[in-house]
C-alpha cells in the first residue's frame, strides 16, 4: 500500500492546494485532470488565479481553509481503517486517540473535555493548546489542521465584496470553459455569487403558464439566480423568462445560475448505461450428483414433542434448513382411497421457504416475500392406507436485523397443519407429536469440502441426477489466465448454495423470478417502483461472483447443492469485461 507523507504536503501550505484545486500542480505548471489530454489542458496564462497566487484575493482568504480540512483531514483515512486506536488519558480531562500502522501511517485525536479551562495536552514531541470542551485533528500525528472550538476564527467578508470578487474571478473565461477551469464535478463552485443570491433573499415565485413556475432569486447587489418548471407530464413547454423563452421538456426543471444560461435541465441528464458483459471462459463442467433422501420420523432427531417449535430457537442458527416430521395413519376405510378425491394437506409457516414431502416424494414448494415472509401451502395429497411419513423441510433465508421488534419475528413452522377431506372432516395435525431434525445430511459430511465428498457415493454421466431436489453437484476446473472478475451463471438452477474450494459464495436463488411490466420507459409524473421496470421474468441475480484470490494454480473444487431441482449442465464460469 502507498502511503502518502502528509509533512511536506502540510509544508507547502494551502496555497499549493488550491493550486492543484484550479488546474495546477505544485509547480504552479498546468495540471491534467482525468480523461482530458495533456494538448487540451489551460495553460497558465488563461488561469484566473494571477499565477496562481490565490492567498492575495480576499475570497480565497475565506474558502481556503475549509478546503485545506477537507484534503488534508482525508489523508490519514488508510491509518483509521487500518487499526483500532490506541487510547491514553495524559492528564486530568484530556484524552488522545492515536491510529498509528505498521507502514507509518498516523493520525492522532486530542480532546479537552474540560468545560472552562484551556489545557496543554501533551502528545509526541510537543505539546498542544486545546481550548475548553474541543478537540484537535492531527492528521499526521504532528500539525494540527482543526478545533472544534476554533471554528468560528474563519474571517467573515461582506456579501458584496464576495458578489464582486466572485464575478471578477469567475466571469475572466466564456463558460464553456468553466468544466476545465474547476472540473465537472466542481461546476456549480464556479458559480459562488449565486449561491449568495440563494441566500440571501426568498424567491419570487411566478406561474407564467398552465403547469409553469419560475423561482427567481435576486439581490440588491446584482447576484441573481433563476429556476425554471415545467409540470406537464407530457408536452414540452416554452417558458417566458427575461428577455427569451426557454424550451423545457415534460416534468422537468433548467437552473439558469446567472438568470440567462441554461446550465443544467433535469430530463437533459443523460448518463450513459453501462452494459456489463459476461463471457463463458471454460468448457462445460464434468459433474457429478448425490441424492440426499427427506429425513422421516422413525430416524435420527434432535427433538420429539407434541408441539410446532420456531425454527431459530432449535437451530440455533447453525443451519438454514430444519426439519419438521410427524406420522398420519389413515384408515383402510376412508372414502378418498375408492372415490380418488385425495385429501388436502394445508401448512402454514412464518417464513421463508417451505418444502412438503410426502412418503418421500416431494409434495410441492411454497416461499414468502420481502413484503411478507409468512407462506401457505396447501395441495391434495395422495395417501394410502396405514403409516404415511409427513416431512416438513422448512428453509430459513436470513435473519431480520432492521423492523419493529424484529428480534421478536419468527422463522419457521408454526401452524396449523391440516389434513382436509378424510371421513372425520379436517384432522389437525399440529398438536401431534412431531420429530426434528437441524440441517442436512451432506451438511453433516461437508460435501462441500473435497475429503468430506469421498464419504458418499456420486453418480454421473447418464446417471446424473436433474431437475431434482436436494441434490448435490460437485465438479474441478482449473482456474482460467488473467485477472478479469470471475462468476458463475447459475441461470438453469433454482435455489441453494454455492462453495469453491471448500468456501461459501453465497446462497443462490435464480428461480426467484422478477415480476412486472417492463414496457415504456417514461420517467414523467409521481416516481413509483413499477416505473422503467428492466429484465422481467429473468432471474433476480444469475451471476454469483468470487474472488480469485480463492483459486488454485491447479484443480479447483466447486459443489453446489441444489433444493428445488435444476440443470447442472447449464451453469458456466464467465468473467465480466
Amino acid at each position: 500500500m502507498h502511503v502518502l507523507n502528509l509533512t511536506p504536503i502540510v509544508a507547502l501550505n494551502c496555497e499549493v492546494l488550491d493550486k492543484i484545486w484550479f488546474g495546477k500542480n505544485v509547480n504552479g505548471e498546468a495540471s491534467v485532470r482525468p480523461g482530458r489530454a495533456a494538448a487540451q489542458a489551460p495553460p497558465d496564462h488563461a488561469s484566473p488565479s494571477r499565477d496562481g497566487d490565490l492567498l492575495s484575493m480576499a475570497i480565497f482568504q475565506h474558502t481556503i481553509p475549509l478546503r485545506c480540512l477537507w484534503y488534508l483531514s482525508s489523508l490519514p483515512m488508510s491509518a483509521l481503517v487500518s487499526v483500532d486506536p490506541t487510547v491514553s488519558w495524559p492528564g486530568k480531562n484530556l484524552e488522545v486517540h492515536l491510529y498509528k500502522t505498521s507502514f507509518g501511517a498516523c493520525a492522532a485525536f486530542l480532546a479537552n473535555y474540560d468545560t472552562s479551562s484551556w489545557a496543554k495536552v501533551p502528545f509526541g514531541n510537543g505539546q498542544y493548546d486545546l481550548p475548553p470542551w474541543s478537540i484537535s485533528i492531527l492528521p499526521d500525528c504532528k500539525t494540527e489542521v482543526f478545533n472544534t472550538a476554533k471554528v468560528g476564527q474563519l474571517p467573515r467578508l461582506h456579501p458584496t465584496m464576495l458578489h464582486h470578487l466572485a464575478m471578477e474571478i469567475f466571469y475572466l473565461w466564456p463558460y464553456s470553459d468553466t468544466p476545465y477551469r474547476c472540473g465537472v464535478e466542481f461546476v456549480v463552485s464556479c458559480y459562488v455569487h449565486q449561491v449568495f443570491a440563494l441566500v440571501s433573499v426568498d424567491p419570487t415565485v411566478s406561474w407564467p403558464g398552465k403547469n409553469l413556475e419560475v423561482h427567481l432569486y435576486k439581490t440588491s447587489f446584482g447576484a441573481c439566480a433563476a429556476f425554471l418548471a415545467n409540470y406537464d407530464t407530457s408536452s414540452w413547454a416554452k417558458v417566458p423568462f427575461g428577455n427569451g423563452q426557454y424550451d423545457l421538456p415534460p416534468w422537468s426543471i433548467s437552473i439558469l445560475p446567472d438568470c440567462k444560461t441554461e446550465v443544467f435541465n433535469t430530463a437533459k441528464v443523460g448518463a450513459p448505461r453501462f452494459h456489463r458483459k459476461m463471457t463463458p471462459v471454460n468448457s462445460a463442467f464434468n459433474w457429478q450428483s448425490y441424492n440426499e433422501q427427506p429425513s422421516a420420523s422413525g430416524g435420527e432427531s434432535s427433538i420429539t414433542t407434541a408441539a410446532l417449535l420456531e425454527q431459530v430457537g432449535v437451530t440455533r442458527d447453525s443451519s438454514d434448513y430444519l426439519w419438521y416430521m410427524t406420522d398420519v395413519n389413515i384408515s383402510p376405510n376412508e372414502a378418498f382411497l375408492k372415490n380418488g378425491q385425495y385429501p388436502v394437506l394445508t401448512a402454514m409457516s412464518a417464513g421463508h421457504v417451505l418444502h412438503v414431502f410426502v412418503n418421500g416424494q416431494l409434495l410441492g414448494t411454497a416461499y414468502g416475500g420481502l413484503d411478507n415472509p409468512k407462506l401457505t401451502f396447501s395441495s391434495g395429497v395422495k395417501l394410502w392406507a396405514g403409516n404415511n411419513k409427513i416431512s416438513l423441510l422448512s428453509v430459513a433465508v436470513g435473519l431480520s436485523n432492521v423492523g419493529l421488534h424484529y428480534k421478536t419475528w419468527n422463522v419457521g413452522v408454526l401452524g396449523p397443519v391440516t389434513l382436509k377431506g378424510l371421513n372425520e372432516g379436517a384432522r389437525d395435525l399440529s398438536k401431534q407429536k412431531w420429530s426434528y431434525k437441524t440441517g442436512l445430511k451432506g451438511e453433516s459430511l461437508n460435501l462441500h469440502t473435497a475429503t468430506g465428498s469421498s464419504a458418499v457415493k456420486w453418480s454421473q454421466g447418464s446417471f446424473l441426477s436433474k431437475k431434482q431436489s436436494l441434490t448435490w453437484y460437485k465438479t474441478t476446473f482449473s482456474a482460467p489466465a488473467g485477472n478479469d472478475p470471475l462468476a458463475l451463471d447459475m441461470s438453469s438452477m433454482g435455489k441453494g448454495e454455492i462453495w469453491v474450494n471448500g468456501k461459501s459464495i453465497g446462497r443462490d436463488w435464480p428461480g426467484y423470478i422478477a415480476r412486472g411490466n417492463c414496457g415504456s420507459c417514461n420517467y414523467a409524473g409521481t416516481f413509483t417502483d413499477s416505473k422503467c421496470r428492466t429484465n422481467c421474468g429473468q432471474p433476480t441475480q444469475k451471476w454469483y461472483h468470487f474472488p480469485r484470490s480463492w483459486l488454485n494454480s491447479g484443480g479447483n473444487f466447486l459443489v453446489v447443492l441444489e433444493e428445488w431441482g435444476g440443470d447442472p449442465t447449464g451453469i458456466s464460469l464467465v468473467k465480466r469485461t
